[in-house]
């Protein structure tokens, strides 16, 4: 296939996404400033008399707004046909890499494999634009057990792990058929467990200095063994000082059994809504029969990811179809017994 072909539509594609996003935001700074002159008017008492200037104000932004929204329909319908387009040619162009890799033994065969892995990755984010588009972002994020933030990190060109991966093809194997063969043959180059539990007399340096300005505003909660969450008001601040550089969105003390006894009832734990997921990774999942829980990222002897526990006859092990991951577990902060 002519990279340079898919290199320039894949250009093109991005600035139709990059356009579409200004004339969005455009759109909802229209939108606010209509909500203001229409609370400025309730104020006053005047909303069914405007003042002359604001109702020519209130005109101007309609007409604005009502030029937006066709200019955002027509890109929108161009954009989709550049998509489907562009995302049919990348998984050609991906499958052509991975026959060439797979039909080289010699000295050359490891990078062919790494030239393969980097044209999947490359046309990643059509290929999830099309299945959004198709079925939107909450359906594929429960069907992967990709959190929506971490989707939307992919869509803007994010490199995913193994991991990622093989929920993308657990999720939709008619869309990423490609996926399995590439991961056998070449894994991750990415260090294997990401960042490791830390406890409290084990913290780094590099975790950042004190700043409880910064850790108040981090919230904290309490999960029980039912998979409920409760808002804890301000009881680990002092604690917590040590983490106040390591990405850490908020705080969860743990009552249930599911990762004992490396984490045990009373233990709290540092989650991210942000870090990326590794093999042996601690994961925050939600499913939505039994709520929350903590989990550990694995792959079973059948080569499936899994998010386990360590009882597995009180807490089957769940499949990112079954529930999606919420948070990583980035650190641990042990009880006192």
């Amino acid at each position: 296939m002519e990279c340079n072909n898919l290199n320039e539509m894949r250009a093109q594609w991005r600035r139709q996404q990059d356009e579409l996003e200004r004339h969005r935001h455009r759109e909802l700074t229209i939108q606010r400033r209509l909500q203001a002159i229409r609370d400025q008017m309730a104020n006053e008492g005047t909303a069914d008399t405007p003042t002359a200037n604001l109702q020519k104000e209130l005109n101007s932004l309609r007409e604005e707004r009502a030029e937006i929204q066709q200019e955002v329909l027509t890109l929108s319908q161009i954009a989709a046909r550049t998509t489907r387009v562009l995302a049919v040619m990348s998984l050609a162009d991906a499958m052509e890499a991975i026959e060439a890799a797979k039909n080289d033994t010699g000295p050359d065969s490891r990078h062919k494999w790494e030239v393969a892995r980097n044209r999947l990755l490359d046309g990643l984010p059509e290929r999830l634009a099309v299945l959004i588009d198709d079925e939107g972002l909450r359906r594929l994020a429960k069907r992967t057990g990709i959190s929506h933030t971490y989707v939307s990190r992919l869509l803007r060109g994010q490199r995913p792990t193994d991991a990622p991966l093989e929920a993308l093809f657990t999720g939709y194997p008619d869309a990423f058929p490609d996926i399995p063969r590439m991961l056998k043959a070449f894994p991750q180059t990415a260090p294997h467990a990401g960042r490791p539990l830390k406890k409290l007399n084990e913290i780094d340096e590099s975790l950042g200095a004190m700043d409880m300005a910064t850790l108040a505003k981090r919230p904290q909660y309490r999960l029980d063994d039912s998979g409920k969450t409760k808002r804890i008001a301000g009881a680990l601040d002092a604690l917590v000082a040590p983490f106040s550089g390591a990405g850490v969105d908020y705080l969860l003390r743990i009552e249930a059994d599911w990762l004992a006894p490396e984490i045990r009832p009373g233990d709290v734990v540092l989650v991210s809504v942000n870090a990326l997921p590794h093999p042996d990774s601690i994961l925050l999942v939600e499913d939505g029969k039994n709520g929350s829980s903590l989990r550990r990222l694995i792959t079973d002897a059948e080569g499936r990811t899994i998010y386990a526990s360590n009882c597995p006859d009180r807490y089957p092990a769940l499949s990112p179809s079954d529930a999606r991951m919420t948070g990583v577990v980035v650190g641990m902060l042990r009880a006192v017994k």
